[in-house]
């Protein structure tokens, strides 16, 4: 009996134990990766200052003049 009582409180205790070391390790990960997320996505957007506009231009060198229209698609009106 004495020591049926003594493994409930040796694995309550280390149930413990174990809930307060992984909690403490999966938020470190968890910063650790939000600040890695931040940086990169800091690095992909470069700053611009506030209030400035930026208008990009396509890469293409064609203009909407050369472009030609689809294909002709014949139509039934339905009643």
């Amino acid at each position: 009996m004495k020591y049926i009582i003594l493994g409930i409180i040796f694995i309550w205790i280390f149930s413990k134990l174990a809930k307060f070391f992984l909690k403490t390790v999966f938020k470190q990960f968890i910063v650790n990766l939000e600040q890695q997320q931040k940086a990169h996505y800091e690095q992909q957007q470069p700053k611009k200052p506030e209030g400035s506009i930026t208008i990009e231009k396509p890469n293409s060198q064609t203009s909407i003049k050369d472009k030609k229209g689809g294909d002709y698609v014949d139509y039934e009106i339905v009643e």
